[in-house]
This record gives structure tokens, C-alpha cells and sequence, in this order.
């Protein structure tokens, strides 16, 4: 089964080529019937839009998108990376309807100056990087510092539909951690179930202006 991925063709400017084609590689070797899709498949752009049917699992399918078009300005071809887009095997979507989150591979790393807000932009997403909705969900987040201290951080709600948070720690709180690296995750409590992040270490360094 498929999904018809029609529409406009936007470039991270903006601009709009009125010509080339788009360009979909499956991230993962997708089964259907009666074939096993795991090449690119390729879209024509006509008047700045494309209609094309991807191949895609019921529970999603994940592609990387590239755009083939030509340059006025370079006077040659050249190829856009757009973010990838996620399909499943049924419906209509156009490009942006489709766009999945990048999720960052492996424990990350961030550094604030201690008695600096710290803010943590967030979105609740499954494995494919669809946004998934948080209603329902309790999500806590703590700090471990290297003094061996666990330390509550606030944990905000913006959108439950979208699965929008934030994770912060006020000035006069972060003023106070010791420096240094603090281990912190994040977990997601649902009716009986808990699921814990990967650990990221954020690194609490010394001020220089008071």
C-alpha cells in the first residue's frame, strides 16, 4: 500500500523551482506486495509541484528527500537535501504535512554558565520522529551533579496535542549547582508504564561577568 505525496516543492529559502525532480531513498528496506522498495524513487517536479505514490508500512516509513533542480544564479544543476518525511501505507500528505523531526543519535551534550537560565526546548516523538501527543503522560526530569546530588528540574507543558515541552531551571536555582558535569534525563510515566531517556550531561561552568 502507499501514500500519495502531492504538492508544492519548497526549498529551505522558500523559493520554489519550477522544474527538476524530487528525489525519495527509503531510510530502512520497506516491505509490501509484491516488492521489497529500498532504491530511490523519483518525482518530477511540474510547475513548482509533484505527485508521486511512496510505498510505506502501516505503522510508517521513513524517507530522505533531495531536490534536483536547476540554478539560475550557479548556471548548473544542483541537489537540496530537505528533511525527511515519514509515509504510512494509505492517505494523502504533501512534503511539510510529512516531515519528520531529526532526532540527534546518542547521548548529547549542553553547557550553561552557572547562574544562566537554563531552558530546554523539547518534543515528545517516536522512533520514526513524528511528534507524538503527551496527554495522559506525567513527565518529570532531574539533574544528578557530581557532588552526588539529584536535583528536580521544572518540567512545562506548552502543547499536548504536539508533544511540546520545556525543561527549565531558574537563575538563583542554576547559581547554585556546583560545577562541573550533571548527568540528566528525562521520564514519561503512563498508567503503569515508565520510559526513561537516554542520559545527556549538561556541563555547569564558572561565570566570568557577576
Amino acid at each position: 500500500m502507499a501514500t500519495t505525496v502531492a504538492g508544492p516543492v519548497r526549498l529551505p529559502d522558500g523559493s520554489q523551482p519550477a522544474h527538476g525532480r524530487v528525489l525519495f531513498t527509503p531510510r530502512a528496506p520497506i516491505v509490501g506486495s509484491p516488492v521489497v522498495t529500498t532504491s530511490p524513487v523519483a518525482a518530477t517536479i511540474t510547475a513548482g509541484a509533484i505527485s508521486i505514490d511512496l510505498q510505506g508500512a502501516a505503522d510508517g516509513s521513513r524517507y530522505a528527500v533531495a531536490v534536483e533542480h536547476w540554478s539560475a544564479v550557479e548556471g548548473r544543476l544542483l541537489t537540496t537535501d530537505l528533511p525527511d518525511i515519514v509515509v504510512t501505507d494509505s492517505g494523502s500528505v504533501t512534503i511539510a504535512d510529512a516531515v519528520a523531526l531529526d532526532v540527534p543519535e546518542g547521548p548529547q551534550e549542553h553547557r550553561i554558565k552557572r547562574g544562566d537560565s537554563l531552558s530546554l526546548g523539547c518534543i515528545y516523538a517516536d522512533a520514526l520522529g513524528r511528534p507524538k501527543s503527551l496527554t495522559g503522560i506525567t513527565v518529570t526530569s532531574a539533574l544528578g551533579g557530581p557532588d552526588g546530588v539529584t536535583r528536580a528540574l521544572i518540567v512545562t507543558v506548552l502543547d499536548a496535542a504536539a508533544g511540546q515541552f520545556e525543561v527549565t531551571l531558574a537563575p538563583a536555582q542554576t547559581a547554585a549547582l556546583p560545577l562541573g558535569a550533571h548527568a540528566w534525563d528525562m521520564k514519561f510515566a503512563v498508567g503503569g508504564r515508565v520510559y526513561r531517556t537516554i542520559t545527556d550531561t549538561i556541563h555547569i561552568d564558572q561565570e566570568v561577568t557577576p
